[in-house]
């Protein structure tokens, strides 16, 4: 999420800031929602808890960068953390915007199986891709 290969106003700008800027816009939009978000690079983390808090989620977002999380894309792991957390909190409506800007290059979990668990557990996963 590093490379810089976007142009804004001219300018170079790294697909992370790009991100960043419309997660935040869409974050914004979403009042009432529980919003929760998990990053990945090297593994998977739970970055912010569930919380209606948009400003605050928000202004964590703004803190994020590609040295948090390292270098490769744990895009699986993220799955599978997304599921338990979802499951762990059974009164969240279960949607997934998923956005990353790579494969997987870590994991040797098969993404079928966990697709699979996900349409058990009736989570929709919404896919956004830099």
């Amino acid at each position: 999420m590093g490379i810089s290969d976007f142009i804004e106003n001219g300018q170079p700008i790294n697909r992370l800031s790009i991100a960043k800027k419309h997660i935040k816009k869409f974050i914004s939009s979403r009042k009432n929602d529980d919003i929760s978000t998990i990053i990945f690079g090297d593994n998977a983390y739970l970055y912010t808890p569930f919380s209606d808090n948009t400003r605050q989620i928000n202004q964590i977002i703004d803190d994020l960068n590609p040295s948090l999380v390292g270098d490769f894309t744990a895009l699986n792991e993220a799955l599978v953390l997304s599921l338990k957390y979802f499951n762990a909190n059974p009164n969240i409506e279960k949607n997934l915007i998923l956005l990353s800007d790579g494969r997987d290059t870590k994991d040797q979990i098969v993404v079928d199986k966990i697709i699979n668990k996900f349409e058990k557990s009736n989570i929709k996963i919404f896919c956004v891709g830099l």
